[in-house]
């Protein structure tokens, strides 16, 4: 039920539990994920998530749509640190190239396309492997990131938690068009501390890594962000930040920790990877838009 990063890509949630299942198809996992997010969500029509990532507070209100029969949630409206942001009806959000809501409107595309791989434990979960081969003709596949950068999904895989029926982890293969020409993009979700919310089973930790930024670079990017005056200028930064009187310090870090703290990894690892974190602080159910948009 939760859309969700910035460059590139997606949204993120599945919902449920129930017993486990000894599922020996890909299709009766799906299936049993789809039963569980549409008897949660029977008893919600819109949710708002506040949630920090990158040192930005965003808030997202989420509403119920019918969408090939099935309820899906998209996000009517979003907001960053109190600012709304320009996005349509039902995209996606966070630069996430990830399907996480069109999961279920799509769930018996998805499960044509779907292989069981066997079981493995997620951080003392055991999962049920799922292995989705050629998305490419499938229109979730598509994400169109705030840059104009166009990714397109070709192959996934989930690790589904065999007790409440969520992802434990999301990992999706593609190939993202850019002025440099087409890089091939691994993007790799893992979620926890999942929550019930009055009906809403949100993760409320979600990291997010993207690998194969460093072909999407220009020469020009790729050679700055491996230089090591890049690292210098970066450290020259936080040790300004740090002298900062405190009050002003705070701010800034609110402001930009996070960011540098991206540019500090982006620059170590030559640009080819970013991470992503995502801390939710607060779910709200049948509350209406929330009053702290403006």
């Amino acid at each position: 039920m939760r859309p969700t990063i910035r460059a590139i890509a997606v949204p993120l949630l599945l919902a449920t539990v129930v017993p486990p299942v000894h599922a020996q198809s890909a299709k009766s996992v799906m299936d049993h994920m789809l039963a569980e997010y549409e008897r949660r969500a029977e008893g919600v029509n819109d949710y708002t998530l506040v949630q920090e990532t990158m040192g930005l507070t965003m808030v997202m209100y989420m509403v119920k749509e019918t969408v090939n029969g099935h309820p899906v949630f998209h996000a009517k409206s979003t907001s960053v640190m109190g600012a709304p942001t320009p996005q349509a009806q039902g995209a996606k959000t966070q630069a996430s190239a990830l399907p996480t809501d069109d999961m279920y409107a799509m769930a018996d595309q998805l499960a044509a396309h779907a292989e069981y791989a066997g079981r493995e434990t997620i951080d003392g979960n055991e999962t049920h492997v799922i292995v989705l081969n050629d998305l490419s003709g499938l229109q979730l596949t598509k994400a169109q990131p705030s840059d104009g950068h166009e990714f397109a999904m070709k192959r996934g895989k989930m690790w589904v938690d065999g007790k409440l029926w969520v992802p434990r982890r999301m990992e999706f293969e593609g190939t993202m068009k850019t002025e440099n020409g087409t890089s091939d993009i691994t993007t790799t979700v893992n979620l926890s501390d999942y929550r019930d919310v009055n009906g809403v089973l949100q993760a409320y930790h979600t990291t997010m890594q993207v690998s194969g930024l460093a072909g999407a670079m220009s020469p020009e990017m790729r050679k700055q962000m491996a230089d090591p005056e890049t690292q210098k200028k970066l450290a020259e930064m936080k040790k300004q930040l740090a002298e900062m009187p405190e009050a002003q310090r705070a701010m800034v870090e609110k402001m930009m920790k996070g960011q540098l703290e991206q540019l500090e990894k982006m620059s170590a690892s030559g640009g080819d990877a970013m991470t992503f974190e995502t801390v939710v602080k607060e779910v709200r159910v049948n509350a209406g838009p929330p009053k702290d948009q403006h």
